[in-house]
């Protein structure tokens, strides 16, 4: 699969939106803006041992809520039992003007089979898999799959203030 492609047929992974989604992130105490990109690029510290899967349960099955809806969806999530042997740090997925933002949790240490299964659980189309040197979108509902490399940026909106280990 090439860096960028869509494999298979999955009408919400084939949306520019999904394609373009960045996540706000703090790691040791630095802000990141990890946002996808087709370029080869320079190698990259991955600040990981091992892929990490990006996950929220805002918005569930593409039904936009109220924050209060979605705060309690979210709040499910983090109480997971799927979560207990995973590490999840808070962070933000959204756009790139920082005008839509949901609250996601970064999980080290879970499979992408079981964060899959999460995603899915809370109605979400798509998870995101960050690794050394890909950024990949999976629908939670097909074998479909974006691939895209990955550039650390300056973040020109910043990240939520309320940004912790989850």
């Amino acid at each position: 699969m090439a860096s960028g492609d869509v494999t298979g047929t999955d009408l919400p992974l084939a949306r520019p939106l999904y394609l373009q989604a960045v996540i706000r992130l703090t790691v040791d105490g630095e802000r990141m803006l990890l946002q996808p990109t087709s370029e080869e690029g320079a190698a990259v510290n991955f600040p990981y041992s091992e892929p990490v899967h990006i996950v929220t349960a805002w918005n569930p099955n593409g039904v936009t809520l109220t924050i209060a809806d979605n705060d309690r969806c979210q709040k499910k999530l983090l109480s997971d039992p799927a979560l207990a042997r995973a590490s999840a740090r808070a962070c933000t997925g959204g756009d790139l003007t920082g005008r839509h933002q949901e609250p996601s949790l970064l999980l080290e240490n879970l499979t992408t089979e079981v964060a899959l299964v999460l995603g899915r659980s809370y109605g979400q189309h798509a998870i995101f898999r960050w690794s050394r040197t890909l950024f990949d979108l999976l629908s939670c509902r097909s074998d479909v799959a974006a691939r895209r490399r990955w550039t650390p940026q300056p973040d020109p909106v910043g990240t939520p203030s309320s940004e912790e280990d989850a």
